[in-house]
């Protein structure tokens, strides 16, 4: 079988994740699956073209058709060009399946958990629309998170910290900022540094701590070949010093999630894990019925504050590297498996059987399949 991973080109190479790409073609060998990778600019082009691994070098040859498309295009911008619709459309006409449809949306992940009863409670106070200065009156900490924001990437953290002074930080490509002042030099910070991108605010929560540092939790989650959501792994992250996230490239490390609890909570940590883990399990079954059971998988980033109780922070479509041994390969071959099942359940990329199709722009003229490497 064929595995075609999607990413972006530029000046005629490949752009994305090689190295995910290259750690598939060698998993997938041991399999018996064929990996390449496709662009949009290559599927529609008039000679429709994909990149083979060839031990060496990402060598260019024409696309003869996939079994899967593993949709890993870098960043949100290039999902919003047109070229990267066309592609989708490209991919229908052929009846070429796969998963991954697109990043998330902060808000649209919290309007989902909230239409849950039981995971609204999970979720930590938050104001899809917010005018700063309002905000800020209220005197609570804050989190500002950016809808299209990803690793922490222009959060800001603010809150009192006397009767007239307002303190907050920012973080901007991993470095973190800060200030403080008055109520209106407070909001109209917030106004400037949030124009221009939708920004939601939410309660700030205490975690728990390891060792002086605030922690939290990743855990990855892929269908498998079934359509059943599988658990392929938690870990614990653990913020660096006077960092603002816990996510490892911005300086946090990490841990294990039963050391990061026993330290913590002694004898509750099991039972504190087993929350964390069912809550996570009804996050992400509400987030694919939300999407038509289209979702083939995600990554679902929890905590827990310093009474244990459990909070549901954010969920990530393209989720990151996890970098614990016995995470990582379960992942690559979790990855053929939700293949299977994306191959056996859906007609697009990330489209349902009988699904109804979004409008498309730029949608390109119809062209004969490309004949496939199993004819």
């Amino acid at each position: 079988m064929k595995l075609a991973v999607l990413l972006w080109e530029r000046h005629r190479r490949p752009l994305g994740n090689l190295r995910l790409c290259r750690e598939l073609a060698v998993a997938g060998e041991k399999l018996g699956w064929e990996i390449s990778v496709v662009t949009p600019g290559g599927l529609l082009h008039s000679s429709p073209r994909e990149y083979r691994w060839n031990g060496t070098n990402w060598v260019m040859r024409p696309f003869r058709g996939a079994d899967a498309v593993y949709n890993r295009v870098p960043h949100r911008r290039f999902e919003a060009q047109p070229s990267f619709f066309s592609a989708l459309e490209q991919l229908r006409l052929w009846g070429t399946p796969g998963w991954n449809p697109g990043f998330f949306s902060k808000d649209q992940v919290i309007r989902s958990w909230l239409a849950r009863p039981d995971l609204a409670k999970r979720v930590p106070g938050t104001q899809l629309d917010f005018e700063p200065y309002q905000l800020m009156s209220e005197g609570d900490r804050w989190l500002l998170k950016p809808c299209d924001g990803r690793a922490g990437e222009g959060i800001i953290e603010v809150h009192r910290v006397s009767q007239n002074t307002w303190a907050w930080r920012w973080q901007r490509r991993g470095r973190v900022s800060k200030d403080r002042g008055s109520l209106e030099r407070c909001s109209a910070f917030v106004r400037r540094y949030t124009r221009g991108r939708h920004y939601l605010a939410q309660r700030q929560i205490a975690l728990a701590t390891w060792r002086g540092h605030p922690f939290d939790f990743r855990t990855l989650w892929q269908k498998d070949s079934a359509g059943r959501w599988r658990l392929r792994g938690v870990g614990a992250r653990v913020a660096g010093r006077d960092r603002m996230t816990t996510h490892v490239p911005w300086g946090g490390r990490i841990a294990h999630p039963h050391q990061t609890l026993e330290d913590s909570f002694g004898t509750r940590a099991e039972e504190i894990l087993d929350e964390v883990l069912k809550t996570a399990a009804s996050a992400v079954a509400q987030l694919d019925r939300s999407q038509a059971g289209r979702l083939g998988e995600m990554s679902i980033d929890l905590g827990c504050d310093r009474e244990g109780n459990v909070w549901l922070f954010e969920a990530n479509a393209k989720p990151m590297r996890f970098d614990e041994p016995e995470i990582h390969p379960a992942y690559l071959d979790g990855v053929f498996e939700t293949a299977r099942w994306a191959k056996g359940h859906l007609t697009g990329l990330g489209e349902s059987e009988g699904a109804n199709r979004p409008p498309v722009s730029g949608r390109p003229a119809a062209r004969g399949v490309p004949r496939s490497i199993r004819d």
